[in-house]
């Protein structure tokens, strides 16, 4: 990574220890739930979300940040700069707080995440996905926030 790349991740990072602290959560390394991962490509820097009945979560930071839910990348993703931080943030808090609910066709599955009590806001129909299921049909927020 250069310089520039881990300084965008890096706001990364501090966007989301902001989401968690915001949530009423501590940050990344104290909580149980969300931890710094080895590097899926590379050098990039990357956290995990695993609670029980919650969405696996992974956050991969760089010049984007990139969730993705279970084995799904980029379901969603946003540049990162110091002018998007506070926005990275709110996005972050937005996934966090969100129930995700998961439909397998036979040749695709739809994600969907929502806020409680809400319609959908993101829907993501992966075509390829296979049969097998990878992800339960539901999940609860992270945050109840």
């Amino acid at each position: 990574m250069t310089d520039h790349e881990l300084a965008l991740a890096e706001l990364g990072i501090e966007a989301l220890n902001a989401s968690l602290a915001g949530l009423g959560y501590p940050p990344v390394g104290v909580s149980p739930d969300v931890r710094m991962a080895d590097p899926i490509v590379g050098e990039i820097p990357n956290a995990v979300v695993e609670r029980l009945g919650v969405a696996p979560l992974r956050l991969v930071f760089g010049r984007d940040l990139d969730i993705w839910v279970g084995p799904y990348s980029e379901v969603v993703g946003a540049p990162v700069s110091e002018e998007t931080r506070v926005r990275v943030e709110g996005l972050i808090t937005r996934v966090l707080r969100s129930e995700v609910l998961c439909q397998y066709g036979r040749k695709s599955v739809e994600l969907m995440l929502r806020l409680p009590d809400q319609d959908p806001w993101l829907r993501l129909k992966v075509r390829g996905a296979g049969r097998e299921p990878m992800l339960e049909s539901r999940y609860e927020p992270y945050a109840r926030r």
